[in-house]
């Protein structure tokens, strides 16, 4: 077999040919690096910038949730306050009707005795009527 010999300079001109070319796909990676790198940054970025407005929309949406409930705990007071109003106004009808029962027991204690009297002695056949 044939072993091909190189001389220094031939050795030394491919080593540095080689070299160039590795120095030419460094530069190539570390541009696509330098590109890859700014694509995360942007895309970080991006993702901070959608928390931004996932947050600014969750905060509006509770401080609109906050509005409604305390206008549903004051309509709910107004409402608990008519109700008080109108339990009131039934007690007050109670008592007028409860007096007024009275009124009508009392008259019929009265008067049933005198009337049962008088209907019995008129219903009697043998009694003349006076």
């Amino acid at each position: 077999m044939l072993i091909a010999r190189t001389t220094p300079k031939a050795r030394l001109r491919r080593d540095k040919l080689h070299l160039a070319q590795l120095g030419r796909e460094f530069d190539v990676c570390a541009s696509q690096l330098t590109l890859k790198h700014m694509w995360a940054n942007d895309i970080l970025e991006r993702a901070q910038q959608a928390a931004e407005l996932v947050t600014a929309l969750l905060s509006a949406k509770y401080i609109q949730i906050l509005i409604s409930n305390n206008m549903n705990v004051s309509r709910l007071a107004e409402l608990s306050q008519q109700d008080g109003q109108n339990t009131l106004a039934i007690s007050k009808a109670m008592k007028n009707d409860s007096s007024t029962m009275k009124f009508i027991a009392i008259l019929a204690v009265l008067y049933a005795p005198g009337t049962f009297v008088a209907v019995s002695r008129t219903s009697l056949p043998n009694n003349p009527v006076l």
